[in-house]
């Protein structure tokens, strides 16, 4: 069990195709909170981010989410900001303070790249 002054455990769960981001309690598996219409760039996935952040990027919807997994216990949606980016994301990275993000993207679904973009974004 955490100790009492640390959240619960989180567990972030993407049926891509389906279009669904789910965010789970553990140890039980209760959902807390879901997303609709979200398609999770599969490569890249989720980013742990410091203060119970966790940055992912919705490829369709060309958008870094900026997801708050404590959010919805204090009241708050579980999507904290959209920044768009550029897709398919295929890397996603954050400097050490996670702060700074870039997101780079890959082939999706070309047998040859076709774009090297590069998004740098700042959560500041």
């Amino acid at each position: 069990m955490p100790h009492p002054s640390q959240p619960p455990p989180r567990l972030l769960v993407a049926d891509q195709v389906a279009g669904r981001i789910s965010l789970l309690d553990l140890p039980d598996g209760g959902e807390v909170a879901a997303l609709d219409h979200r398609h999770l760039a599969e490569h890249a996935g989720f980013l742990a981010l410091p203060d119970g952040l966790v940055a992912c990027v919705d490829d369709r919807a060309g958008e870094l989410l900026l997801l708050d997994q404590y959010g919805p216990d204090a009241g708050r949606p579980l999507v904290r900001r959209r920044i768009p980016v550029a897709v398919p994301a295929e890397h996603l990275a954050a400097a050490p303070g996670g702060r700074r993000l870039a997101v780079t993207t890959g082939l999706g679904r070309n047998e040859e790249p076709w774009t090297g973009l590069l998004t740098a974004v700042d959560l500041e």
